[in-house]
């Protein structure tokens, strides 16, 4: 850290998570908590795209490509980070997809292996790696290289992410939900991801609270269910939300294939940006609101004991989505 606060890259920071981190590091704890925010992207990203606050603390990097090796990605960062040098802390969000677990595994082990080993080796003052997860718990991971670092790790594990990019995301659930709800409307008439940053910004700023290794879950607050959240989802798009019907539904999916030209025609009447809906991951909505029906509760004591105290209302944060969501002519305004 210098004396004008610290510098912390975010892998992967077009995505639902890097997103939110980029914007609440510009504010939280402080405005003055981060001297440099960078986000750093594989494929092309335009600052001005990104609807993010107009800060000269934040720097968009692209074409760092973690599939490469540590040697190619070491140069990446070296030659195109500002302050390489002095950052302090990394986020890592960065995910692909694949078709089968054991690709999975090797992919995304692979990738947080070579940002890691690339980073560390670039950067000498490294003091905490965030990695952000899933609400899934394996033990702990890479121990061989927690041990003898100068750096600390800790993980953290939201549940499904309500969140805002300014483009598609497969991991988003706020953004599937949003473009249903907006088109049932139209054919039948009328954790949040802020906190989660929050969560990953204060474990990084209190290393000396958490054990090396450790690993925190991520919520909204108290705990909710779908029949508490539903309704009010479906107030902000002038819609009444009942509880599930007995019998053959048809599925979101479903639902919008057979009627995009009536989305076609509601994207064009108010100016929407095109392909949002076509490039939509339905089958993760599907998983998440049908497949995925039984209760999570998640404890927040070990965050709660290391003094974080944020929380916010669920149907508000989804809200906060949906706002910002028709700002970024995703969807029409529903009020």
């Amino acid at each position: 850290m210098t004396g004008k606060g610290k510098h912390a890259p975010i892998f992967e920071a077009s995505g639902i998570s890097g997103w939110s981190l980029m914007k609440q590091c510009l504010s939280y704890p402080s405005p003055s908590t981060f001297y440099r925010v960078t986000g750093l992207c594989n494929r092309h990203i335009e600052k001005k795209t990104l609807m993010l606050p107009n800060d000269t603390r934040l720097n968009i990097v692209s074409g760092i490509d973690l599939t490469g090796s540590v040697e190619i990605v070491m140069e990446q960062l070296k030659t195109k980070v500002e302050d390489i040098m002095l950052v302090d802390i990394v986020f890592f969000c960065a995910y692909i997809q694949a078709s089968d677990y054991a690709s999975l595994r090797k992919i995304n082990t692979d990738l947080l292996r070579t940002a890691i080993q690339a980073t560390s080796a670039v950067a000498p003052n490294l003091e905490v790696v965030i990695l952000q997860t899933g609400g899934k718990g394996y033990g702990l991971e890479f121990q061989d290289k927690i041990r003898g670092s100068k750096w600390t790790f800790s993980e953290i594990r939201p549940d499904g992410i309500v969140g805002f990019p300014p483009s598609s995301n497969a991991m988003n659930m706020a953004h599937g939900i949003a473009f249903y709800l907006t088109l049932y409307r139209e054919v039948h008439g009328a954790r949040a991801s802020d906190i989660l940053s929050q969560l990953e910004i204060y474990v990084a700023l209190h290393r000396e609270k958490c054990v090396n290794g450790s690993s925190f879950n991520a919520a909204d607050g108290q705990t909710v269910s779908w029949a508490q959240i539903w309704p009010g989802l479906c107030a902000y798009f002038g819609l009444v939300g009942c509880e599930p019907q007995n019998g053959s539904q048809t599925s979101m999916e479903d639902f919008v294939n057979g009627h995009m030209d009536q989305w076609k025609r509601l994207a064009e009447v108010h100016g929407l940006k095109s392909d949002t809906v076509e490039n939509q991951n339905w089958g993760h909505t599907h998983f998440m609101l049908v497949d995925f029906d039984f209760n999570r509760e998640y404890s927040l004591e070990k965050a709660r004991s290391i003094g974080f105290t944020e929380s916010t209302d669920t149907v508000e944060g989804y809200k906060i989505v949906f706002d910002r969501m028709v700002t970024a002519k995703l969807i029409p305004a529903f009020r």
